[in-house]
């Protein structure tokens, strides 16, 4: 029970929605799971940049009143079954809330406590009676894979139902998959597209529930489930399993085409398994959206369709395409007029501060000191004698400019996809007086250009993302760099792009590979292939280099 990444960005959604915290109480106190780097970086992506004065102030108590009164709030309350963390309001939600305080707020949030209240069409009724006409309920509860955390696990329509018919409009539901990430997907309301919204999925998700109060009423009413009242009982649907549900025909044909590339379905990374074999694959009941691109006034139904398009394309079904590819910068190429805010030494390297480039979470754990000092701390035992060091995915350039800096290494080249990045490196190069050969280009079986997408905040960038700008990067077969460079070090840091990287590849001559492995994006399948293929020849898991995602193999003759 507490505000996190998704309570934080669900409660600015709400804010951009018109939600008024004026009055807020919270359904047991709710404390939070938040940092400096997230609440900058939050509050700047919904457009309401804070200062660090009032980010400090946010994170002054473990709790999260200063975090609503930031949002508004004159007054924020708590209500809880005991007075262990401090609710200025001790009420057991089981029981029918008192009259003086039926109507006093204009926002109840509750993020994590409805599931476990075991009288929950009370609790639900208590939490619509608190909130005054016009006020809004902003709820984050339990939908999928959460057996055992509370009482229950909801269904959409549950909440679609009862505030329908309890005086509630402007509903709005959306899952939301148990992960920092800034997407969600909008879920259709059932009776309005005449058919069960169900989710059959691998990972746990959340249900967010947005509604506004337009009516307060005294007797709780009770819905029945839409297609039994609307479909059964009205006798227009007299054998269910005979007609098939509405769907979307594109995503129908798309599911159509899969079952005959059933191999390659097997092999895809499993970031996009919820959209293809989890649940979420029916753009009719589930529209991806970027929350704080819907807040800003974008038509929210142009993300379903360009998902649907990136599918497509990935999988070799024919579709337009406007995007340009964009021309790789020369290797040689000098860096363009960067203007860095500050140049900050991290470990020996100086990493000039580029504000539109950099994210504010980047920027403080260059400040700090921990960006990428795992990675740093192996390699000043792993580089050898006349190390030769192929860096896959080089980010600002720290790591490259680290290696090139250590006496051992005899030679530095680095592979980065990201066109935005390719200045700031060079910058990087010039500022540490290092010589690093540099490639605009993403390493591949073959020759010829992919779509990667490229975020706001570089290390969410990438071939496997879902948001981002689409920019058309050239491949170059990654065993023809090999032959050319013949590296003794292969580094790799590319955001879910390592699965598959090594299949089919000659790896002869190299004896160390660190790579971070980012699990969540290949799923556990994917960490089996990357440990299969690099086992297969003759590499073996590091443990004296290895951390966490980072990752090391040496190969058991040459290492």
């Amino acid at each position: 029970m507490g505000v996190g990444y998704q309570g934080l960005q669900f409660s600015l959604f709400g804010k951009g929605k018109g939600v008024s915290f004026d009055r807020t109480v919270m359904l047991g106190r709710q404390n939070h799971y938040l940092d400096a780097g997230t609440l900058h970086s939050m509050f700047e992506r919904f457009g309401s940049p804070v200062t660090d004065a009032e980010v400090h102030t946010m994170l002054h108590h473990a709790y999260s009143e200063n975090l609503f009164k930031q949002l508004g709030a004159t007054k924020v309350d708590s209500i809880d079954a005991s007075g262990y963390e401090g609710a200025s309001i001790i009420h057991n939600l089981n029981d029918p809330i008192p009259a003086e305080l039926q109507r006093q707020y204009t926002c109840v949030v509750d993020f994590g406590s409805l599931e476990h209240v075991f009288n929950f069409p009370g609790a639900l009724k208590n939490a619509t009676d608190l909130l005054a006409d016009g006020g809004h309920l902003l709820s984050i509860t339990t939908a999928n894979n959460f057996m055992g955390h509370g009482f229950y696990q909801f269904a959409p329509e549950a909440f679609f139902g009862y505030l329908a018919k309890n005086g509630f409009t402007d509903i709005e539901i959306y899952m939301i998959l148990y992960r920092n990430l800034p997407y969600w997907f909008r879920v259709s309301e059932p009776r309005q597209i005449g058919n069960r919204v169900e989710l059959v999925n691998g990972e746990p998700v959340q249900m967010g529930i947005l509604a506004r109060k337009v009516e307060h009423r005294p007797q709780a009413a009770f819905p029945i489930q839409s297609d039994y009242h609307d479909a059964f009982w009205q006798r227009r649907d007299v054998d269910r399993k005979t007609e098939a549900p509405p769907v979307d025909p594109h995503v129908s044909a798309l599911v159509q085409d899969l079952k005959a590339k059933i191999a390659a379905l097997v092999a895809w990374p499993e970031m996009l398994s919820p959209h293809l074999t989890n649940g979420f694959e029916n753009h009719l009941h589930y529209q991806l959206i970027d929350p704080a691109v819907e807040v800003a006034g974008v038509a929210h139904a142009k993300a379903g369709p360009a998902l649907l398009s990136r599918l497509q394309k990935a999988l070799g079904i024919s579709t337009d395409t406007t995007t340009k590819p964009s021309a790789p910068p020369p290797v040689d190429k000098e860096p363009t007029h960067l203007t860095p805010v500050e140049e900050v030494e991290h470990r020996g390297v100086i990493i000039p501060i580029i504000p539109k480039v950099f994210s504010e979470q980047i920027i403080q754990a260059i400040r700090v000191g921990t960006y990428e000092a795992s990675e740093a701390g192996e390699l000043d035992a792993l580089i050898q004698t006349d190390e030769v060091i192929l860096e896959i995915g080089a980010g600002c350039g720290f790591i490259s400019t680290y290696c090139a800096k250590n006496p051992h290494t005899k030679a530095v080249y680095s592979v980065e996809a990201n066109p935005a990045l390719i200045d700031v490196i060079r910058l990087t190069h010039k500022l540490n007086n290092v010589q690093v050969t540099l490639y605009h280009e993403v390493l591949a079986k073959e020759s010829g250009e992919i779509d990667f997408y490229v975020h706001e905040d570089f290390w969410a960038s990438g071939t496997h993302s879902f948001l981002g700008k689409p920019v058309k990067v050239k491949t170059t077969s990654f065993q023809q760099r090999l032959a050319e460079i013949r590296p003794t070090m292969l580094i790799v840091d590319i955001e879910g792009g390592e699965d598959g990287l090594f299949e089919g590849i000659d790896l002869t001559g190299v004896r160390k590979i660190m790579l971070e492995v980012h699990q969540p994006t290949i799923g556990r399948r994917g960490v089996k292939r990357l440990f299969d293929q690099l086992s297969a020849q003759n590499f073996h898991y590091d443990m004296w280099h290895s951390s966490r995602s980072i990752v090391t193999f040496s190969h058991v003759d040459r290492g």
